[in-house]
């Protein structure tokens, strides 16, 4: 995702999202997880969030 400076970005099912792959433990719903996402031309930013059900969703459109 290209950002300009001071842009905001949503993040959200759908839309622009994280896939977390090569986990090293299972990740059960209503758990908090902490992360970091790393920038090419900026700081790091560790953030924390809540896993949620996918409703269904597949994975469609996404590469192994």
């Amino acid at each position: 995702v290209v950002l300009e400076p001071s842009t905001k970005v949503e993040f959200k099912p759908g839309g622009y999202h994280v896939m977390l792959i090569g986990l090293k433990q299972d990740l059960k719903v209503g758990d908090e997880i902490e992360f970091t996402l790393q920038f090419k031309n900026s700081p790091d930013i560790t953030m924390k969030a809540t896993v949620k059900d996918a409703d269904g969703m597949g994975m469609d459109g996404h590469s192994p």
